[in-house]
């Protein structure tokens, strides 16, 4: 069985001038391909859902674009229509760089 593909980077860490750094080196260098599998995969996890959007919902129970019918369960729009027309709009606004 090789080296691991980081280890020179590993050793490189371990110098005399990077002596802060041996404590985590050390943990890391025990842990095995599926832990570090798994590091990633969560790492990738986290950032995915730190950048979605957040679902827009209906301050008082009206739709956000028309403002006249209630809103769908689980929805900000009274329509389909509605919706379509406020993230058309959105759209535009930010390929006029922001102004409404």
């Amino acid at each position: 069985m090789g080296l691991s593909p980081g280890y020179d980077l590993l050793r490189g860490l371990l110098s005399t001038q990077n002596r802060p750094f041996i404590k985590l080196i050390d943990e890391r260098m025990v842990m095995d391909e599926a832990d570090l599998a798994q590091d990633r995969e969560e790492a990738i996890r986290n950032a995915a859902l730190a950048a979605r959007q957040q679902r827009l919902t209906s301050p008082d129970g009206r739709c956000i674009w028309c403002k006249d019918e209630p809103v769908v369960a689980n929805t900000a729009f009274c329509s389909a229509e509605c919706d379509e027309d406020y993230h058309k709009h959105q759209r535009e606004i930010r390929q006029r760089g922001g102004r409404d």
